[in-house]
């Protein structure tokens, strides 16, 4: 699992994975640099998504586990908030008629805890782990 002061991730849509992700985590998300192909999504610890036109893999060589982002929420029920937001965004963009960012996504156990994991565009995967049991 990926833990740091500021994640940095790469996307070939990276100004939908950040609105996604500000809508998912109710944070803000802005747009950096000349040409706006780099956001931050103005969570603890902030997560800074630059664009990039390669193919649909993440250009940094890595290992599933190592490109996996874990997020920790305070109960269940904010873990079941999150889960509802995804859902809805996604029914959204299914009547826009515009491209996934959740490629699939399912509940399971991680260190005897709750989690939700969601797979986004880039083929990374994110998990939200309740912290309550």
């Amino acid at each position: 699992m990926v833990h740091a002061a500021c994640y940095q991730i790469y996307s070939r849509d990276a100004a939908a994975l950040a609105a996604f992700l500000a809508y998912l985590l109710e944070v803000e998300s802005l747009a950096e640099g000349p040409s706006a192909q780099e956001f931050v999504v103005a969570t603890l610890p902030p997560i800074k998504i630059k664009s990039y036109s390669g193919p649909p893999v993440n250009p940094v060589p890595s290992t599933a586990e190592s490109d996996a982002l874990l997020w920790q929420v305070e109960s269940f029920e904010a873990l079941e908030q999150i889960m509802q937001r995804a859902a809805f965004f996604q029914y959204r963009q299914q009547q826009e008629g515009t491209a996934a960012v959740m490629m699939q996504s399912k509940q399971v156990e991680l260190n005897g805890r709750r989690t939700w994991q969601m797979l986004d565009l880039d083929g990374r995967s994110w998990f939200f782990m309740a912290m309550d049991n």
